[in-house]
Order: structure tokens, then sequence, then C-alpha cells
């Protein structure tokens, strides 16, 4: 039996995250999770809820192959009028920290304390793909 889903899956992971094993870890799975869908129908609606959410890996290419691979990520996404929607990376360069509010202080702390586990991890599978 054929899974291709899990195929489909196999694209997007050589693509963008070079490998299936690269991709797992980053949801905080084994590297060869993926290896037990082999046999199955399909990877399930959690599964790809997961990829979806965790990943921007779209859930429609997963299931029926259409395109884009990834879905658009919102905070990529500026707003030059509005502060608020620019990447928090960008406020952090300004000369003087001290001009921001204290609400866009708070913004960054809780993206920074929301994503730099996030980073970690991409950091340690490149660290463990190329080497460090």
């Amino acid at each position: 039996m054929e899974n291709l889903e899990l195929e489909r899956l196999e694209s997007v992971a050589k693509k963008y995250f070079n490998s299936l094993s690269n991709l797992a870890k980053l949801i905080d799975k084994k590297g060869q999770t993926f290896y037990s869908y082999r046999k199955r129908k399909s990877l399930g609606w959690s599964l790809i809820h997961e990829l979806q959410e965790k990943l921007n890996i779209n859930p429609e290419y997963i299931r029926n192959g259409r395109e884009p691979m990834l879905l658009e990520n919102k905070s990529d996404r500026k707003i030059e009028s509005n502060v608020d929607e620019v990447q928090y990376a960008e406020l952090i360069e300004l000369p003087d920290i001290r001009t921001l509010t204290p609400q866009q202080m708070k913004k960054i702390k809780e993206w920074a304390e929301e994503n730099i586990p996030k980073i970690n991890k991409i950091l340690e599978t490149v660290d463990s793909t190329v080497g460090a």
C-alpha cells in the first residue's frame, strides 16, 4: 500500500528541512517516527494538524498535493504604518530600545519566550545536520 501523504511530506521535508528525520525532531518526535506510517493509508488528522501548527506545512498539500507546500507565515508580513505588526527582530535592532513603549517591550518578551525554544531546536537540528 502506498501512502501518498507520507510521500508528499517527504517532499516537503527534503525541500525545507533537509530530511524527514530533521522534520520529526522539530516537532519533538523521534527521527524514525514517520517510518511507521509507510504501511498506513494516511498520516492522520492530528499529525497533519501538528505539522501545520508547528511548521506551517500546508495540510491541503499533504492531503491532496495542492500547492503551496508551506503556508504563508503571518509574522512575515510587515505593515509600516503599524509598529505592532512589524517583525519583532526589527524592533530589537532600533538604535535605542528605551524608545519602545512598555506594551511593545512586553510583546517582544512574550514573542521571545515563545520562540526561543523553537529557534534553539532549529539550531540543534542544523548543527546535527551540517556539523557545529
